[in-house]
């Protein structure tokens, strides 16, 4: 279970890599006008997809619950770090 969270935090930080390959892709499909609010949600999504599918072949057996909070908090460590550092100084 904690691999799985380490590569969900993993996928959430880096997910802003896969955003320029995800707007390929729906430009395919869709109107540029259309496609852009949803970059940020589908690239999170594909990252999370690779990671739930990365776990369900190596047999971790990971939950939907941990794949998400750990992607929830890679892509929103910065917000939470500043928040954590402004408590504590």
């Amino acid at each position: 279970m904690l691999l799985t969270l380490i590569l969900a935090a993993l996928a959430g930080a880096f997910h802003g890599t896969l955003r320029p390959h995800v707007a390929d892709l729906l430009a395919r499909v869709m109107d540029e006008s259309e496609a852009a609010p949803l970059l940020d949600v589908a690239s999170f999504a594909c990252a999370l997809l690779a990671v739930a599918i990365l776990v369900s072949l190596s047999g971790l057996g990971g939950n939907a619950v941990v794949i998400l909070a750990g992607g929830l908090a890679g892509a929103f460590h910065r917000p939470i770090k500043a928040w954590i550092m402004e408590r504590m100084g």
